[in-house]
């Protein structure tokens, strides 16, 4: 446990080193009446990139009322801020404000309303205007605060006091201010130049005063009017004469109506403020149509630009009525499904011929798809005997001769159905065996009666026999 106070003792001691979060001055002592009222402005310096809101840990209803202008603030910035206070009782109390990690420190000394027996003389001293302060940004078409005080910092009440205001070309204008606080607009139409006001009571001299007035700069906007989805691009917010615009309010609109509150970085380039991603760069917009660009900045005229999105070109194989890209057909035999081509499951051709192919047939051949004759008119190939020709088949049927001996193969492939394929053999006539057996022993018996007859036709001829005898009585040769 002690080591966890003491983890936490050097944490918050080392705090203000880390963030240097600043308000100044940042203590300050406010004196007044019961029922006063006051102004007073602050620098404050952020430097955490977070939305900082107002807090005082302390309820302070019963003392003084308290508001902080503007109430929230982006950082990184450094601005003024002006405190608006109403003091209530009399008494002295102690106020810490904190803003992110700056704090502001009051100390409040208020003394009881004073009795109204006043003398006319001193009323009158109190009631002159001594010190005029102005709050606001002195820009044309912005609105100014005057707040009217006396030589004791109380603030002027008359029901007839005036202000009174000339610009450089001598137009003027006038604000009613009797409780010595009022507002006024700066016209549009005064650019530039000085605005001296005078603050009328009735027996007081005129308080007089000038207010320069600055001209409101122009912001100017770099990104493309058109643009493909999925391309990168910035959205660069800039000063012509002073470069990037940092910390720039920025709102993106969506085409649906959308917005998406934004911000310039230190670069001037427009940044999510959520997601802290580049616009553009690593967070594509994701819907076609217009982008609104709405750029906001003190001391500066509004800006509005328009970017449209337009689908971009498709990164898959294929795309169809795709909300983000233009479409992209497959290729013939092939469709489309999750971005994908697959191979369609196409018809099957069946070849039939009639009659079957055989030497010196003359056979008509037909193609047939689900049992039904396809009425198409398509070449095909034809190898026959390893000559290779076209054969044409109109409405689905074509004529062949079975001409000659050899191997034989019909390709046909119409578009929008499967490869059909016939090929076989043609031969030549085929003797059974037993028939060529009796033909030879016909043969053989014809050979031997032809040869028997002529053996019978030949002339006899005379021959001479010799006897021979042995002994006495022997017969002679004949």
């Amino acid at each position: 446990m002690v080591k966890r106070i003491i983890i936490l003792i050097i944490i918050l001691s080392i705090l203000p080193i880390i963030f240097a979060d600043s308000i100044e001055p940042s203590n300050l002592t406010i004196y007044g009446y019961e029922g006063e009222e006051g102004i007073r402005e602050f620098t404050l310096t952020l430097d955490t990139n977070e939305t900082c809101y107002w807090y005082i840990p302390l309820p302070t209803f019963g003392y003084v009322d308290i508001r902080f202008y503007p109430s929230k603030i982006l950082g990184p910035i450094q601005t003024t801020i002006a405190l608006w206070y109403k003091l209530k009782n009399a008494g002295n109390f102690n106020i810490t404000a904190y803003y992110c990690n700056a704090s502001l420190n009051l100390n409040f000394i208020v003394s009881p309303k004073p009795i109204q027996t006043v003398q006319t003389q001193t009323n009158q001293t109190q009631t002159c205007p001594r010190i005029v302060k102005v709050f606001g940004s002195p820009n044309p078409g912005k609105t100014i605060t005057f707040d009217v005080r006396n030589e004791q910092y109380f603030r002027v009440k008359h029901s007839e006091q005036s202000i009174s205001l000339t610009d450089e070309e001598g137009n003027t204008y006038n604000v009613e201010c009797p409780n010595g606080f009022c507002k006024f607009q700066i016209p549009e139409t005064v650019q530039s130049g000085k605005l001296v006001y005078e603050v009328l009571v009735p027996n007081c001299e005129p308080y007089v005063g000038e207010i320069e007035i600055k001209p409101l700069g122009q912001i100017q906007i770099s990104a493309p009017n058109n643009i493909k989805y999925g391309i990168t691009f910035f959205v660069y917010i800039f000063d012509p004469f002073k470069g990037p615009i940092k910390y720039a309010n920025v709102k993106i609109l969506k085409p649906n109506g959308e917005v998406i509150n934004a911000r310039t970085n230190e670069n001037g380039i427009v940044t999510d403020e959520s997601l802290t991603k580049t616009f553009g760069k690593e967070l594509y917009p994701n819907m076609i149509g217009p982008w609104k660009i709405q750029v906001f900045q003190p001391g500066y005229a509004q800006a509005t630009y328009e970017i449209n999105v337009e689908k971009g070109a498709c990164q898959f194989e294929c795309c169809v009525n795709e909300e983000l890209y233009v479409d992209k057909e497959c290729a013939p035999g092939y469709y489309c499904l999750n971005r994908v081509c697959k191979l369609k499951e196409l018809p099957k051709i069946d070849i039939i011929c009639d009659p079957l192919p055989e030497l010196g047939a003359k056979s008509i051949c037909k193609l047939y798809s689900n049992n039904t004759t396809l009425k198409i008119t398509t070449d095909a190939d034809f190898i026959y005997a390893g000559e290779a020709i076209k054969v044409r088949f109109v409405d689905g049927e074509a004529t062949i001769n079975w001409d000659r001996v050899g191997n034989y193969k019909l390709i046909v492939q119409p578009e929008g159905y499967q490869k059909a394929i016939l090929e076989g053999e043609i031969k030549g006539m085929q003797i059974p065996l037993g028939l060529v057996a009796a033909i030879i022993f016909i043969l053989l018996i014809v050979i031997f009666i032809f040869l028997k007859k002529k053996y019978e036709e030949k002339p006899k001829e005379t021959r001479k026999i010799k006897v021979v005898a042995k002994g006495k009585g022997a017969l002679e040769e004949i």
